[in-house]
């Protein structure tokens, strides 16, 4: 088992470490503005108007993304370890477990997600 999610930990790594150039800018602020306005088109981060509002929702939208996707694949080992447990209690209980916290893991980043954007959506509303 541990082999496995080691081989899944070098594979991602090794996906990452692979990104296009743009991960080596030499500016900081450019990079971190072509970054949030890739996630969200309709900031506009670098013009000096960026709100708070929008970098809060992109990082909020990012961090979604990547608990989300560490959800999934958590949920696959689980389903893996699941399959191969070999009838024994501990490792079934163990392999549910890890299934069950990830769903209510992706359930809070949902919430998550909604609450922020429902904060933002008010107090958008209310200063107009």
């Amino acid at each position: 088992m541990k082999k496995i999610f080691l081989s899944l930990v070098i594979l991602l790594s090794s996906t990452f470490s692979a990104l296009p150039g743009t991960v080596l800018a030499a500016n900081a602020v450019e990079q971190a503005c072509s970054g949030l306005n890739s996630l969200s088109p309709s900031n506009s981060c670098g013009t000096g108007q960026a709100s708070v509002n929008n970098i809060v929702a992109s990082v909020t939208k990012l961090i979604s993304y990547i608990v989300g996707a560490v959800a999934v694949l958590v949920i696959i080992f689980a389903g893996f370890r699941f399959i191969t447990s070999g009838g024994s209690n501990e490792n079934t209980n163990s392999a549910r477990n890890m299934i069950l916290y990830a769903i209510i893991g992706l359930a809070v980043a949902v919430l998550a997600q909604l609450i922020v954007h429902y904060a933002i959506n008010t107090s958008y509303n209310s200063t107009k």
